[in-house]
């Protein structure tokens, strides 16, 4: 389980120097500490279920979130979560690993996010879609669907078969929120997938068909007043 303070002050409330007792619980390997304050102890959970907790807001997501799901065989070499309003990077190093901490755009952080449960754990985690775009956001600007297609699935060796098999319309609807230049390419990826109109394109002919429609009602009052 992880302990706070508070769960720490009760459970040694009977002795009478709690920091002496919790640095011994420490290097006898009975408590391990998760960041300043912060402990559990439970040695055999995976490192991620920690995540949430040793830094807030935040949700477990990018490459950690996709091996969790099971989109990637690959092994991140740490634990990775999004994160708001730090605008900074952060890490965090403890026994299970190095925890890393980026910031992804206020307006995408809430969306499509749910609580996974693991054994005794539940903790935030980004559901497969926008992980995937979590990624995409943290990686170098891509501006043509060849990066981006490698960079999906060569680098983070998701197979394509099962990207294909995700929640498109979702995935499109999430892009926008980033304001990113990768994530443009990844909507005009999925636009030609699903066979779609374009964003830009739509907006454009729906701007030209609202011009022809004031245009007719202008001269249709001018009709009017001359008949």
């Amino acid at each position: 389980m992880i302990l706070e303070r508070e769960d720490i002050l009760k459970r040694y409330q009977s002795y009478s120097n709690i920091k002496t007792k919790v640095a011994r619980e420490v290097k006898n390997g009975n408590l391990i500490m998760l960041k300043k304050g912060i402990y559990t102890d439970d040695q055999n959970a995976p490192g991620y279920v920690f995540a949430n907790a040793i830094s807030s807001p935040s949700y477990l997501s990018f490459e950690s979130a996709l091996f969790v799901h099971g989109l990637t065989s690959k092994n991140p070499n740490g634990f990775y979560s999004a994160s708001k309003g730090k605008n900074k990077s952060k890490k965090f190093v403890n026994k299970f690993g190095t925890y890393y901490y980026r910031d992804i755009p206020i307006g995408a952080y809430s969306k499509d996010n749910f609580y996974f449960q693991e054994g005794a754990y539940s903790f935030l985690m980004a559901n497969k879609e926008k992980a995937i775009c979590d990624c995409l956001y943290a990686a170098k600007t891509m501006t043509s669907m060849r990066e981006v297609k490698n960079y999906l699935f060569l680098e983070l060796k998701i197979s394509e078969e099962v990207f294909y098999r995700l929640n498109l319309k979702l995935m499109l609807s999430l892009c926008p929120l980033y304001k990113s230049r990768t994530l443009s390419t990844l909507a005009r990826l999925l636009e030609k997938r699903l066979g779609v109109m374009p964003e830009k394109k739509r907006k454009a002919e729906l701007k030209q068909k609202q011009n022809a429609k004031d245009a007719w009602d202008v001269l249709a009052k001018l009709r009017n007043k001359y008949n």
